[in-house]
């Protein structure tokens, strides 16, 4: 959503991703979402391919929380 611009804020989709997806801070951070996500498309298809900015960030260790920390 970030990437194609749809929200701009990360702590917008926070609430939703925890529990719309029941994939909490406490269970990993953007890599962790990244490698599911990579393991999901290779079962199911491409569907859940995962965006191409999470890719980055996840190689890159980069966050959406620069100052505050991430779940990671």
């Amino acid at each position: 959503m970030i990437q194609e611009e749809i929200c701009d804020r990360p702590q917008d989709m926070d609430l939703p991703i925890i529990y719309g997806t029941g994939f909490p801070p406490y269970r990993g951070g953007i890599r962790r979402v990244y490698e599911y996500l990579v393991n999901l498309e290779a079962e199911h298809g491409i569907r859940f391919k995962p965006a191409t900015l999470l890719k980055e960030m996840a190689e890159s260790g980069e966050t959406f929380y620069k100052d505050q920390g991430d779940y990671q």
